[in-house]
């Protein structure tokens, strides 16, 4: 006779899988099977396809933001200079489709925390410093146009850390992707080179205090091996995110 304990821990894992499916989280040869695992069980598929459903209505009632046609340039100008606004940003097409994109994947984050607290980035429940009420979920996509190169991050306020994880792409040979921070219009501040797997960075205090009342952006550029050596990006804008509180 079965238990049903059993049954109830692999219908959890099922689900869990199922999230990450349809989040995106997946790769390599986790990625690979579950897919063939879509195509083959009719019953994973349709977990697959409730998670996707929930996702979805979680942007229903977000109003889409136009931009006005000066933003992007206005935006290139103050953080990399004249001479450098067509070839960074035009290249990879950054504002294409990044609101909704970075809004569907924050949106389904926040619930895959929610519902299973613990298992992305082991910060558990995040609650307002000196509170036990919970605090608003920070969160970012950091993902270029074609989706090569992925990053999500989760800020801590109780540490002013950012939790990242890279979940698809990578630096090319000889070189190095760093991670920015952008508050309102200051200079993009360096958070470090991003590493394997999942990883802890400190915001600088000027940055951590502007956070609650400044929109921040995180972004990474292709640099040299250790990081850029002036302080500010030098190579390609490869993707950036805004953070979203939710």
């Amino acid at each position: 006779m079965s238990d049903p304990t059993e049954k109830d821990d692999e219908s959890a894992r099922d689900s869990a899988l199922a999230a990450e499916y349809a989040l995106r989280l997946l790769d390599g040869d986790e990625l690979r099977m579950a897919e063939a695992r879509a195509s083959a069980d009719p019953g994973f598929a349709r977990e697959v396809a409730a998670w996707h459903e929930d996702l979805v209505t979680l942007t229903d009632p977000v109003a889409p933001v136009k931009p006005r046609r000066a933003t992007k340039g206005a935006v290139m100008t103050r953080l990399f200079g004249e001479a450098s606004r067509q070839g960074m940003w035009s290249a990879v097409g950054i504002w294409r489709g990044l609101a909704l994109a970075s809004m569907t994947a924050t949106a389904g984050l926040a619930l895959l925390m929610v519902s299973q607290p613990g298992t992305w980035l082991g910060t558990g429940t995040v609650e307002r410093p000196g509170t036990s009420a919970p605090a608003p979920l920070q969160l970012a996509e950091i993902a270029s146009e074609d989706g090569s190169l992925r990053l999500l991050a989760a800020y801590v306020p109780q540490t002013d850390t950012v939790e990242i994880r890279r979940v698809a792409g990578e630096a090319r040979p000889g070189r190095a992707l760093e991670l920015w921070a952008i508050a309102g219009a200051d200079a993009p501040v360096s958070l470090g080179l991003i590493g394997e797997g999942a990883q802890s960075v400190t915001l600088p205090a000027a940055v951590a205090r502007q956070l609650a009342q400044t929109p921040l952006v995180l972004a990474i550029s292709d640099e040299p091996a250790g990081g850029s050596p002036t302080g500010q990006p030098t190579g390609a804008v490869l993707a950036a995110g805004p953070v979203t509180t939710l």
